[in-house]
């Protein structure tokens, strides 16, 4: 799927959660607005979770190779959910990475994949935590 240098781009998905580990939840719309260059991409991402919750915009980063798609999505601050689905917010912390990677189906004429949250070591006034480690699953349209 061949890409040009363009003005900015939207392209339009939508997330779930693992249901093994969260249970069943409804899909979270997102939208990438993106400026494509060669095969590489970068921008900002409106998802209808996090907007609710900060101003800032979380930024994307990744590229297309063939019928294949990797970007990694970094939120600005400290944002999680707990076993409870209470999300949390530290404006104080950094954001984590979220890791995306795909293809391209022809048929449905869409990218899917799944994304990653890593483990990663995280500081509070009172303590020290791990993020756990989420996965699930994604599709988006441009």
């Amino acid at each position: 799927m061949a890409q040009t240098s363009n003005p900015t781009q939207i392209w339009k998905g939508k997330f779930s959660y693992d249901p093994e580990e969260y249970g069943q939840s409804e899909d979270v719309n997102f939208e990438l607005y993106i400026v494509m260059k060669d095969s590489t991409f970068e921008g900002v991402v409106y998802d209808d979770e996090f907007r609710s919750f900060s101003d800032l915009l979380p930024k994307v980063k990744g590229f297309i190779d063939n019928q294949h798609i990797n970007f990694v999505v970094t939120y600005p601050i400290a944002y999680s959910i707990d076993d409870d689905d209470v999300i949390s917010i530290d404006p104080t912390q950094k954001g984590h990475d979220v890791a995306y990677d795909g293809h391209y189906l022809d048929k449905l004429g869409k990218w899917v994949g799944k994304w990653e949250i890593l483990p990663k070591k995280i500081k509070n006034k009172e303590d020290e935590y791990f993020q756990h480690h989420s996965i699930g699953d994604w599709e988006m349209e441009m």
